[in-house]
């Protein structure tokens, strides 16, 4: 007996959520500074060079995010 598979026609969707976490105090201590900038209202997080100030950010877009706060 030969079993013919149907293909799906159903589509699936992943969910991304992000979550950034508060910088530790020993992060603060050693002088690190916070490069992530979070936008719930967006769903948007802000990455900044830590290296290179006046370079422009780099954005990215998910289905959520939990702010570090």
């Amino acid at each position: 007996m030969v079993e013919i598979m149907k293909k799906s026609t159903k589509q699936e969707t992943v969910k991304v959520i992000v979550r950034c976490r508060p910088m530790s105090s020993q992060e603060i201590a050693n002088g690190h500074t916070k490069i992530v900038h979070m936008r719930p209202q967006r769903g948007q997080i802000e990455l900044k060079n830590p290296k290179e100030q006046d370079e422009p950010t780099k954005d990215f877009t998910f289905d959520a995010i939990y702010d570090d706060k």
